[in-house]
């Protein structure tokens, strides 16, 4: 991490300074737009109510998530990583949150941050860099798609995943993930 004219690099493309100059391939959308599809998974993501989420805040790093309430939780923590799950107990459907040290892992900054812009994504609200995320269709589970999801905040590597059983309703449920139930701490 370095200072560069009151900016911070990370590795990964600092906001301020580069999305100014990229338009990026894939960018947040309104709900409007884009539709959850169909599918058991889809009605069910689709039908959730306010009452319906429970928000879960991280003991470490202080990030909060809501989630739905039938969604089970499962954690683990090692040295290089801190991995948070939260899974519907019957429908593919799942949140994870992994949290790596930057300092630990500068081969992981090194390779998101030479990734080309198509994989820009916006920040999260906080975030320290630019969003980088893309879909993977060859998940190893049949009938589930994972779009993963990169930023840097404070020291420290966000990786969120989404997975559900087609690309459709991942890109529509992320809008919802990323940009509304996920909440980084104030610095």
């Amino acid at each position: 991490m370095t200072a560069v004219s009151g900016g911070v690099v990370l590795g990964l493309r600092v906001t301020p300074e580069v999305r100014g100059e990229i338009t990026p391939a894939i960018s947040p959308q309104t709900a409007e737009v884009l539709s959850p599809g169909g599918g058991e998974a889809a009605t069910y993501l689709r039908d959730l109510r306010e009452g319906d989420y429970t928000t879960y805040t991280h003991p470490g790093y202080g990030f909060s998530v809501d989630v739905p309430k039938e969604f089970e939780l499962f954690r683990t923590t090692t040295a290089d990583k801190d991995h948070t799950l939260f899974r519907h107990p019957r429908l593919p459907l799942a949140v994870e949150i992994n949290v790596y040290p930057m300092p630990l892992h500068p081969e992981l900054v090194s390779w998101l941050a030479a990734l080309p812009a198509d994989y820009d994504l916006e920040p999260s609200v906080g975030a320290d860099s630019t969003a980088v995320g893309w879909l993977d269709e060859n998940h190893p589970y049949p009938g589930q798609h994972t779009m993963h999801y990169w930023f840097a905040y404070q020291d420290s590597l966000y990786e969120v995943l989404l997975m559900a059983p087609d690309p459709e309703l991942l890109q529509w449920w992320r809008l919802q993930v990323v940009y509304t139930d996920l909440i980084l701490p104030a610095p």
